[in-house]
């Protein structure tokens, strides 16, 4: 059987000489031979310049590879052997697989084809087990040949994830063993499967989120030893790289800056996942203070200086009309030692000593300003509409 080698194409095209040789792409194929060009499959397409071309056996398919670190869009290869034991499938990106003959093509299935005989091709979720179950399965529940089963923790059905695809539900874990997180295990006291979404068991000696037993979680500050939560006496008890013992209230306290949590040796802006050393949320990693007083709230960082729902400590609210200006709630349009400024430029001068919508003004103006008069925003009604004197009077 010929042998494919892909080559580059490039806009040259090459004279074959030879008889029966013919060009394909940049190079020439021998005789009893196709050429498999970018665009050309079972489907046809368009060229694709400086995609790979190759000359593959008549019997052969040409396919299009999916792009990775060794291929292009476009890239071209040959399918098979003379024998006729392959066949290409169509994948649900839309790339093509080269699959055995007993494989099923499967065009909703990330792999194009269903390679364990006991799987049908669904249009939507692509390759499951043969077997429906009616009613359909909920929660961490699968459908198992017919059968609802808890995969991550059912030691007759302990199943396993390969590329985020079902690759089996019928294991049975060995005598002595636990099925945690859908894979058989074997976890003798104090190791106890806490979690089915983890796929290791949880040590509740020294975890303080499981300490003893399952969901007991320490107190803020306490460490959990010897399955017991207690209180630290030296910072030896403490995480030595990012926590001390405060020994008048015997609890660990953070030593990161900006508000951090002390996540295993880690400072973050998150809740602290002890078992997995990972912190949680949506500032997982350090707030940098850039000026603004960046401090960690909560899970987020926030900028305590201009922030209105924690200005200059979380929490600390500025109510309307109050805005955050350095971390001091403050009335910009009529706090004449802040007026319409924020940075510190706003104190009115003497001979403007009032502080009108955020503009500095002298007093005298409120004593025929209609939209001001007698005090600042006093507007005149339209049964005295003019102002004398600082008082609203009829025409």
């Amino acid at each position: 059987m010929f042998t494919a080698f892909p080559r580059t194409v490039r806009a040259q095209i090459p004279d074959c000489g030879n008889a029966g040789w013919f060009a394909c792409g940049t190079d020439c194929c021998p005789p009893d031979t196709t050429c498999c060009q970018p665009g050309d499959n079972t489907k046809g397409g368009t060229f694709i310049q400086g995609a790979t071309a190759v000359c593959c056996a008549f019997s052969d398919h040409c396919y299009t590879l999916a792009p990775n670190s060794s291929s292009r869009a476009g890239d071209k290869a040959c399918c098979g052997d003379t024998g006729g034991t392959i066949h290409v499938c169509t994948r649900r990106d839309g790339f093509e697989a080269c699959c055995a003959i007993e494989y099923p093509c499967c065009n909703s299935d990330p792999q194009g084809c269903c390679t364990n005989p006991a799987l049908v091709c669904d249009p939507v979720d692509g390759c499951v087990f043969a077997r429906p179950c009616d009613p359909k399965c909920t929660g961490l529940q699968i459908c198992c040949n017919g059968t609802c089963v808890s995969f991550l923790t059912d030691p007759s059905h302990c199943g396993r994830r390969v590329d985020g695809r079902l690759d089996d539900c019928d294991t049975v874990c060995s005598d002595g063993q636990i099925c945690c997180g859908g894979n058989c295990q074997t976890c003798n006291p104090p190791l106890m499967c806490c979690d089915p979404l983890l796929p290791n068991c949880i040590d509740t000696s020294t975890n303080p989120d499981h300490c003893g037993t399952c969901g007991n979680v320490c107190p803020p500050g306490q460490v959990c030893t010897d399955g017991a939560c207690v209180g630290c006496t030296t910072s030896l008890d403490c995480d030595p790289t990012c926590e001390t013992c405060d020994t008048e209230t015997n609890t660990c306290v953070s030593q990161c800056a900006n508000g951090g949590t002390c996540c295993r040796g880690v400072c973050c802006c998150g809740d602290c996942d002890q078992t997995t050393g990972v912190c949680v949320g949506p500032s997982n990693g350090i707030c940098e203070d850039t000026g603004d007083r960046e401090f960690c709230c909560g899970s987020q960082c926030k900028k305590l200086k201009i922030d209105n729902s924690n200005c200059g400590a979380c929490g600390h609210l500025c109510f309307f009309p109050e805005t955050c200006c350095n971390g001091e709630c403050m009335n910009l349009d009529s706090d004449p030692s802040h007026c319409g400024r924020c940075d510190g430029t706003g104190q009115c001068p003497p001979d403007a000593a009032v502080c009108c919508r955020g503009m500095c003004v002298n007093p005298s103006v409120f004593d025929m300003d209609t939209a001001n008069c007698g005090e600042c925003l006093n507007n005149c009604p339209e049964e005295a509409p003019i102002c004398r004197g600082g008082q609203c009077v009829p025409m």
